[in-house]
């Protein structure tokens, strides 16, 4: 059995690193906010980037504040969270990579230095490895690395704020450890496996109130999605999944609709073919529009009745008379 390594140091082994640590009183798991990392990311990223807020721990209460009315325990993808949160979509270009953990700081530094010749001396690396998520920013010259997460080192959401490039990313690989010696390559492959979001300002900003509804409504009508899926009860259209709430009434709606719709089709088959066939009188044999009934069923003009009292007299039937028509 082969040995897994783990590429991971202590803490306590970073007295040599420096940095400053700018700690929050409070981190994304007291606040409620589980599954929120992505979020808090975005948000952060938009607080010093676009808004171009300084780095304190009151910016970090802040940022837990707002994304707070994220308040659902349910992962999104940063496409989920451009595609229906505005704030961020309008303000922010983003371009993405998927890497292996061991190539983080040639692609992250690669990146910033491009977006240096250029111009931009504001971007963010977000950095997606389930089941986390942590920004790094570069920002007026340094390496800032926002995370939401308790740790060893600080217990609250934290700004860890780096002058010397390899300090910043001797820390990353603490907190984001290469694994080997796996039996599955293929598993190797993907558990050492992360995205990399770069978002840039856009060309134009604007300030969005947050509003995380809309994701909020898509990830749920997601997560209803795979659990319908799981358990095979998903008998509906793709029109009426496309709804976010389904409720008992709706699905009554239409039942009646598809059963009203069925019964419609049917009286329009039985009215077309009664339209093509004709009805004769049974005592002259003569095509009749208007005629009378009996409980039998057979039809008679109006010049025969003549000859009839109360009851049919074709072949000594001798019904009553029920309907007049």
């Amino acid at each position: 059995m082969k040995k897994i390594n783990v590429e991971k140091k202590n803490c306590r082994d970073f007295h040599e690193l420096q940095f400053e640590l700018i700690e929050g009183e409070n981190n994304q798991y007291n606040k409620g906010l589980d599954s929120a990392c992505t979020v808090l990311c975005f948000e952060t990223s938009y607080r010093l980037l676009i808004e171009r807020e300084e780095l304190t721990r009151e910016l970090i209460e802040e940022i837990l504040g707002t994304v707070s009315e994220y308040k659902i325990n349910y992962h999104c993808g940063y496409e989920e969270i451009f595609e229906y949160v505005e704030r961020y979509s309008y303000n922010f270009f983003y371009n993405t990579e998927q890497i292996l953990i061991k190539d983080i700081k040639r692609t992250i530094t690669s990146t910033f230095e491009k977006q240096k010749e250029i111009g931009n001396m504001l971007t963010s690396a977000i950095i997606i490895k389930p089941p986390e998520t942590i920004l790094l920013l570069n920002y007026n010259s340094k390496y800032v690395l926002f995370d939401s997460h308790s740790r060893l080192l600080y217990s609250g959401a934290s700004f860890v704020v780096f002058k010397n490039e390899n300090h910043c990313f001797q820390f990353l690989y603490s907190l984001l450890p290469f694994v080997d010696g796996l039996d599955d390559d293929i598993f190797q492959q993907q558990i050492n496996c992360a995205d990399i979001i770069f978002l840039t300002k856009a060309n134009t900003s604007k300030k969005i109130k947050p509003d995380y509804t809309d994701l909020m409504k898509y990830i749920l009508k997601r997560e209803k999605r795979e659990n319908e899926g799981n358990s095979k009860i998903n008998h509906f259209n793709d029109q009426f999944l496309d709804e976010d709430y389904i409720d008992n009434e709706f699905e009554e709606h239409i039942r009646l609709v598809q059963v009203s719709a069925r019964l419609n089709s049917s009286l329009e088959s039985v009215l077309s073919s009664l339209n093509n066939v004709t009805i004769n009188c049974n005592k002259c044999d003569q095509e009749i529009e208007k005629y009378i009934t009996f409980n039998c069923s057979h039809k008679y003009c109006i010049p025969c009745l003549d000859n009839i009292k109360e009851n049919c007299i074709v072949n000594n039937c001798g019904y009553e008379l029920s309907v007049t028509e």
